[in-house]
């Protein structure tokens, strides 16, 4: 209907893409009021309780996701550690050092820095050719997992790690990467069958 009336927009076709365009739009607002009615009705349907959208809501959202970062990147900082890959007159490197310092200060997190051009074997082990590059390793454990590549800040650092930690104790899947515990059993979790 609509390549008619733009091929050839006589005054019939363009009333006859009209007329659909009002019939659509009447259907997508019913739509959205049975939607509602019916999420009203039946509020587990919904991600609401998940991902609020009011002020307050997402104020506490927040509160409730950087607690369990901060909590997660306590209860395991003896065991796991951030290797940041660098190479000599790297500025980028330069600035993501200030950025961890910060990081190791407020985690208390071990952070190893290791140059590229002293060290090719262990950067080929781990495929890194970009710097800086941040991985997280595991003591007693030869996987490791990807955190950056180029300059991160902090919150990304720490978001990131966090979801690493998480991945490598095999707490989540690659499906669950992106979900808080706070979230298991809700809207968000993959896993939950019963929505």
């Amino acid at each position: 209907m609509r390549a008619r009336a733009f091929r050839r927009p006589t005054e019939q076709n363009v009333r006859d893409f009209w007329r659909v365009n009002e019939v659509t739009r009447k259907k997508a607002f019913a739509f959205t009021a049975v939607s509602d009615y019916t999420w009203q009705k039946n509020p587990e349907l919904t991600t609401k309780g998940d991902y609020p959208i009011t002020n307050p809501g997402r104020t506490a959202q927040v509160t409730m996701s950087e607690a369990e970062k901060r909590n997660k990147l306590a209860a395991n900082r003896e065991t796991f550690a951030l290797v940041m890959f660098t190479k000599p007159g790297c500025g980028y490197c330069t600035e993501q050092a200030g950025i961890l310092k910060w990081f190791t200060q407020s985690t208390g997190w071990t952070v190893k820095t290791v140059d590229i051009t002293q060290n090719p074997a262990i950067a080929a082990r781990f495929g890194v050719s970009i710097t800086p590059t941040i991985i997280l390793i595991q003591k007693g454990n030869q996987d490791y997992f990807p955190v950056t590549a180029g300059v991160a800040s902090a919150d990304e650092i720490t978001d990131r790690t966090f979801k690493a930690v998480r991945v490598l104790n095999k707490e989540v899947t690659p499906e669950q990467f992106d979900m808080y515990e706070f979230q298991r059993g809700g809207g968000y979790d993959v896993t939950n069958k019963s929505r």
